[in-house]
């Protein structure tokens, strides 16, 4: 499939899988509310808001989903379930007390080793699946039907969960790469006989969900290479957080799908450093170092030789062109961040790197004897902006 081709939708797990980080604490009701207000305003097209059997979480997913109720949004909500009745049930309940529709993600994990360790078989998979999904669709709830760890499972257990779910009236399938462990490849190949099986059996119009983890570091690159393949839509979080090293992060995959062109302005990109930030707060983590774009140490330059491509880039470019030297896109144009970059004077800089501060911190006119005696005191250690600004004040 070719990029001009992809029909491609975003998921948002942060309130779901990005919640169930070791380190991170849940969010209140109004942060929630908050954090799906920002969701919306970006443009992502369903958010996970939650585990309505946990009863931690219930009042939280019933404001949210209350919320919902009241506004005009294309976002839709879904809840995670897991093939049991005890999990829709209060899914069932939040949709009709909130009077909005909410779907089911009915999970079920299809890892060999867990099959084998909890005991089921076939059948037995076979009825919890049909019975969970009729369940929820009897009382008008659309289903995803997710199975864990579906890269590593045997695959005619996989097409029998599959097909069970779509036959009781399932409206999607999700793959996931529940352990992070996939690589661009494994998940090109389970796509493909996702495709297959679906196309076998009638199926070939359900739209396919993939799911990643970030684990060996390919969370992002595997969720890119889904769309490539033809998933319909791709699962991240914000600040890239989930069990154990994460999700695929939500950040570096918008910002990934804007490079190639491919999104027609579909998400506000500038909505992303305010969302950071309040999932920051609401999570009780910090901004990781270097996050994309937002964190100062992903737009930092260091080495005199990088800063004196920027120095003169910002004085003879235009500023889009000048704030895409050493970085990966475009972060002031598409996330209006400034300044563009963080310059470091510190003892790998040069004049440049003083001249360039300069030019991003109010301060155009510093001449080439200034920098070169600031460099000098800037030998042994970085200086703060505090104190290069305190420095020019004395010259």
């Amino acid at each position: 499939m070719t990029i001009e081709n992809i029909s491609y939708l975003i998921a948002d797990e942060t309130l779901h899988d990005g919640a169930q980080a070791s380190y991170v604490q849940n969010p209140n009701p109004e942060q929630a509310i908050s954090m799906f207000k920002l969701m919306c305003q970006l443009g992502i097209d369903d958010a996970d808001i939650g585990f309505a059997a946990n009863p931690a979480q219930y009042n939280r997913i019933l404001e949210v989903a209350q919320y919902r109720a009241e506004i005009n949004t294309a976002t839709t909500i879904s809840c995670a379930s897991r093939a049991l009745l005890d999990d829709i049930t209060p899914i069932i309940n939040i949709s009709q007390t909130a009077g909005v529709e909410l779907g089911a993600d009915i999970f079920i994990n299809t890892n060999p080793y867990v099959v084998a360790a909890i005991g089921w078989d076939l059948e037995q998979m076979q009825t919890m699946v049909s019975t969970a999904v009729n369940h929820a669709r009897n009382h008008h709830i659309p289903v995803m039907m997710v199975t864990e760890s579906t890269f590593n499972a045997d695959h005619s257990l996989l097409e029998t969960i599959y097909l069970e779910a779509l036959n009781c009236g399932a409206s999607r399938v999700c793959l996931c790469d529940t352990e992070g462990g996939c690589t661009p490849d494994d998940i090109v190949n389970g796509i493909f006989r996702i495709q297959r099986l679906l196309k076998t059996y009638g199926f070939e119009n359900t739209p396919i969900d993939v799911h990643c983890h970030d684990d060996l570091g390919f969370g992002v690159a595997n969720a890119w290479q889904a769309l490539l393949a033809g998933a319909n839509r791709v699962h991240a979080t914000m600040l890239q957080t989930g069990e154990r090293k994460g999700n695929a992060d939500l950040t570096s995959l918008l910002l990934m799908i804007r490079k190639k062109g491919i999104d027609n302005g579909h998400y506000n990109l500038t909505v992303l450093p305010p969302y950071a930030r309040l999932t920051s707060e609401a999570f009780g983590i910090p901004i990781p170092r270097a996050y994309p774009g937002i964190d100062p140490d992903s737009r930092v330059i260091v080495s005199g030789v990088h800063a004196s491509a920027l120095d003169y880039g910002l004085e003879h470019l235009c500023p889009e062109e000048a704030g895409q030297i050493y970085l990966p896109v475009n972060y002031t144009g598409w996330l209006k961040i400034k300044p563009s970059h963080h310059v470091i004077v510190g003892p790998s800089a040069g004049k440049h790197n003083v001249l360039a501060w300069g030019k991003l911190n109010g301060h155009p006119n510093i001449s080439e004897t200034v920098a070169q005696e600031i460099i000098k005191t800037a030998q042994t250690r970085a200086l703060t902006d505090k104190e290069i600004h305190q420095m020019l004040e004395q010259f």
